[in-house]
């Protein structure tokens, strides 16, 4: 098994298993309730347009997070398409999440 990773780290498409959650009272409580137990197999869905919240699927429904929730959320066994990935491949991608990496224009508004 691959060593564990933050699941806000994962892109979409990509299914994990929930090895440990983080945080305690109120936000701990919340995510049992919410079903994400240790054990538990989650697929991230879809980002949001502006990168937040994530959606995911786990035992059978649709759930969004905040990346600031899901950092309370370690996973592990990261799979793509039935193909494990490795933890670097994702760390450098993490670095620089889709769109916000490209060049921003800078316009001027004076003549």
């Amino acid at each position: 098994m691959s060593e564990p990773i933050q699941l806000h780290l994962l892109r979409p498409g990509q299914r994990a298993i929930i090895t440990k959650i983080n945080g305690n009272g109120a936000l701990r409580r919340r995510f049992v309730e919410m079903g994400i137990v240790k054990g538990e197999t989650i697929l991230i869905e879809r980002h949001a347009p502006l990168g937040d919240p994530v959606e995911y699927f786990i035992k059978g429904y649709h759930l969004a997070l905040r990346k600031e929730e899901a950092a309370h959320i370690e996973v592990s066994g990261i799979h793509e398409n039935g193909e494990p990935v490795s933890v670097p491949e994702i760390a450098s991608e993490a670095t620089c999440p889709g769109r916000r990496c490209r060049r921003r224009r800078r316009f001027r508004f004076f003549s």
